[in-house]
């Protein structure tokens, strides 16, 4: 088993004993309200390229707003809180093979239910490739989704899938494909522990 698989499967059970997965059930309608979040990923960078050279194991730290950017442009966008709200977020992306991905976007979050939420995502941001793939640009953006159980307690955990590239920017364009897993603590319940 590679050491990508390994690291990969590992995250995914330490989710899933979580003290998060423990929580119990809430009501069917969410109330709109989100929590600024603290992200943590880890997946396979470049799971998609045969070429044992360019994967890695992809590591990722997020810090979501639950600034709702539609309500907080008009009025007129505050009922659609519970079904659809835009988020700003900014983090760091870095593999195991030394590449770096400095960025910020948007995440539009889309309730299917109160505990399932699809995420798509779009961040812009400076690629450095370290001893890993070349991706022909130091400005790079990535697209990409979530599939989120959401808690009662408001963490979350997800899948998601992404594509890193220059976006047609620079001559070479080879673009990279992410799959991974991301654990959501909101902040409040961060900083709580060092209020105590």
């Amino acid at each position: 088993m590679s050491l990508v698989r390994r690291v990969l499967s590992i995250a995914v059970l330490a989710l899933l004993a979580s003290p998060a997965a423990a929580a119990p059930l809430a009501p069917t309608v969410h109330s709109g309200v989100t929590p600024d979040l603290l992200s943590f990923g880890v997946g396979s960078f470049d799971f998609t390229d045969n070429h044992s050279h360019s994967d890695a194991v992809d590591f990722r730290v997020e810090h979501r707003w639950g600034l709702s950017l539609l309500s907080a442009a008009s009025d007129y966008f505050q009922s659609w809180d519970p079904y659809v709200q835009l988020h700003p977020v900014a983090g760091l992306q870095f593999t195991s093979r030394g590449q770096f991905f400095g960025f910020g976007g948007l995440a539009l979050d889309v309730p299917l239910s109160y505990h399932l939420v699809f995420t798509p995502q779009v961040v812009l941001g400076a690629y450095s490739p370290g001893n890993g793939k070349r991706l022909g640009n130091a400005f790079e953006v990535r697209s990409g989704m979530e599939l989120a159980y959401r808690f009662e307690n408001e963490m979350r955990t997800s899948v998601y899938l992404s594509h890193i590239s220059n976006a047609n920017t620079a001559n070479v364009n080879p673009g990279a494909n992410s799959l991974g897993v991301y654990l959501h603590v909101p902040t409040s319940a961060i900083t709580g522990i060092f209020e105590k």
